[in-house]
């Protein structure tokens, strides 16, 4: 958002004749992050004030300093500037408005120092459904000899759901039943004598709404060196702090916003080199895509979204994409309006393959470990009916399959890692993604894992029973100065580990309050390494963007943080909230991950 001395300049004065006035909409309070710059001063003593006022600038509202985070301080570059960044809508919300626009006042040793207003905001509605998922499986339990209990109230399917409020819609094997967001809900049944209850993970889908309507807005964002020389704006880390009561040093500049717009695939381009004789060697492939406004937008948020183009990597709802630069737009074909019309081009990174002179190459193959209980075991498929209660009655379910090459019974002395068993199948047609083993729950899932079938080095990931290494490990080595040969006896050696900074979590959600260990480090160059294991509860298996704990400040992301380690999914916001969408293991979570600040 930019930041204008007077309100002349605001658009709304300068309107041309067809031209509509352009709200710039926040989704959260983050989404209000200003910056400016102070003139150099003998005395430093700062103080600040951030009013809300009226859209139109003319009526004051209320004092909002409060409910804002605030940096004094000095930039690389020896600039003074402060941030600020909205904590809360908490006094908006109070005052009830949806549009404004905020005035910036800053005093040093109390003389007027900077004074500017913003273009206005418009606060958008958000609405929040609740469901939980229920397979056919379940659900053919639950009509049998189960229920569904909602908070204190248990219902057997079908009877009473629909007259007590519930909701059931069904599609593609799936029951979903739409709930309140703050009730819980239990799947019950009766297996082998024992009573099984498992609560079902809700999933809430928030949905953004102006007078009712579904609004289709996407984020955009982008990373700088430091400083951006387009918008005139710092995104480093403070050199130094400004005298100011009340300053939050993690309070970095970020250039993001929401405008109301659309990504659409387009066809990829592909590129391939081909050999005299007519033999591919190289092929390219580029995902294209376009983003466009649905909406016209005004001279200044023109500059802003080409700001956004201007930055180093670009962020598309928090997905990285590369923009090889393009003019982005066009002047609104109708005439009387000053307004422009926003399209451009992105990519997706290439994907190459690049070929030698062999046709085709596998390599690898399928394994499936089998962590825990005894070989001879319940075993159940993938749509959990049972293969059978011995080892021998597995494997002979794989050799059972089409295009199996063979089904080998894996020498576990060879592993790392204690485990019951492993079996090697090497085949051309359709492995299963996964089977059950002692019980068709989902803490009982093995996945099966792809590497190669000779030295396969995967077979441990995401275990923690680590086979002891042998000792007395010794190793010789011999140099030479000149001529003559300087043997040496070597009896230990470890590389010298780069200095780091250790830091910790601080805030940890109950339920994973039982952590078998973690290491967060960040180093000089600004990587962070997480490594975490916690063990949850027993009867909560399915993660769905589940918060687990907030970062310490030094590992706090200056991007949002999305990635894949094993069966889940790690996102990592703005705050240092870390969230969690997969499964666990045996009820254990464990993620390594590493990223750059």
């Amino acid at each position: 958002m930019i930041l204008l001395n007077n309100l002349s300049q605001l658009q709304q004065y300068n309107l041309a004749y067809k031209e509509q006035l352009y709200f710039q909409p926040i989704v959260l309070p983050s989404d209000i992050c200003l910056q400016g710059f102070l003139p150099k001063q003998i005395q430093n003593n700062y103080s600040i004030e951030v009013h809300l006022m009226s859209y139109d600038g003319d009526e004051f509202i209320a004092d909002l300093t409060d409910s804002f985070k605030v940096l004094f301080a000095v930039s690389n570059a020896n600039q003074n500037y402060f941030n600020i960044q909205l904590k809360d809508f908490d006094q908006i919300d109070k005052e009830n408005i949806e549009l404004f626009l905020l005035k910036v006042i800053v005093r040093n040793n109390g003389l007027l120092l900077y004074s500017k207003i913003t273009e206005p905001y418009r606060k958008l509605k958000t609405s929040k459904i609740c469901y939980g998922v229920i397979d056919d499986f379940a659900m053919m339990i639950i009509s049998k000899a189960g229920f569904i209990k909602i908070n204190s109230e248990t219902f057997q399917f079908g009877q009473g759901l629909q007259d007590s409020g519930f909701e059931i819609d069904y599609n593609e094997g799936n029951y979903y039943l739409y709930v309140d967001c703050l009730d819980t809900v239990q799947v019950g049944y009766c297996y082998k004598g024992e009573d099984v209850k498992i609560d079902l993970p809700l999933i809430a889908t928030e949905f953004l709404q102006e007078n009712g309507c579904q609004l289709p807005l996407i984020r955009l964002s982008a990373t700088y060196n430091c400083f951006d020389n387009v918008k005139n704006a710092y995104y480093g880390d403070p050199k130094t702090l400004l005298n100011y009561p009340g300053n939050d040093q993690t309070l970095i500049h970020q250039n993001s916003f929401y405008i109301q717009g659309q990504l659409q695939i387009q066809p990829s381009e592909i590129k391939r080199n081909i050999t005299f004789l007519g033999k591919p060697q190289r092929t390219e492939n580029i995902e294209k895509l376009s983003v466009f406004g649905l909406e016209v937008f005004p001279d200044w948020k023109m500059r802003e979204i080409e700001s956004i183009l201007s930055g180093r990597r670009i962020f598309v709802d928090g997905i990285e994409y590369i923009y090889r630069g393009a003019k982005s737009f066009t002047r609104d074909e109708i005439q009387g309006s000053n307004s422009w019309i926003f399209k451009t081009e992105l990519e997706n990174a290439p994907k190459v393959n690049d070929f030698t002179c062999i046709e085709d190459c596998i390599t690898n193959c399928y394994y499936f470990v089998i962590t825990s209980g005894t070989k001879d075991q319940d075993y159940y498929r993938e749509d959990k009916s049972k293969i059978g209660d011995t080892y021998q009655e597995l494997i002979d379910y794989f050799n059972s399959l089409n295009d199996i090459i063979s089904v080998t019974d894996v020498d576990t002395s060879t592993i790392g890692c204690h485990i019951v068993a492993a079996i090697k199948i090497d085949s051309f047609g359709y492995v299963p993604s996964f089977i059950y083993y002692k019980m068709p729950l989902n803490e009982y899932r093995i996945f099966v894992k792809f590497d190669d079938c000779k030295n396969p080095i995967k077979l441990c990931d995401g275990m923690t029973n680590c086979a002891s290494l042998p000792s007395g490990i010794t190793s010789t080595y011999s140099t030479f100065r000149g001529c003559a040969l300087l043997p040496s006896l070597i009896t230990s050696s470890s590389e010298i580990e780069r200095p780091y900074q250790p830091f910790r979590y601080t805030v940890l959600e109950e339920r994973w309050n039982d952590v078998n260990y973690y290491d967060f480090r960040r180093y000089p160059d600004g990587t962070v390494e997480l490594n975490f294991q916690a063990m949850g509860p027993e009867d909560f298996y399915d993660l769905i963007d589940e918060y687990v704990l907030r970062l310490d400040t030094p590992g706090v992301p200056t991007t949002v943080v999305n990635e894949d380690y094993e069966n889940v999914s790690i996102y990592i916001d703005l705050e240092g909230n870390l969230f969690v969408t997969g499964n666990t293991t045996n009820n254990m979570l464990t993620f390594k991950l590493t990223y750059k600040i």
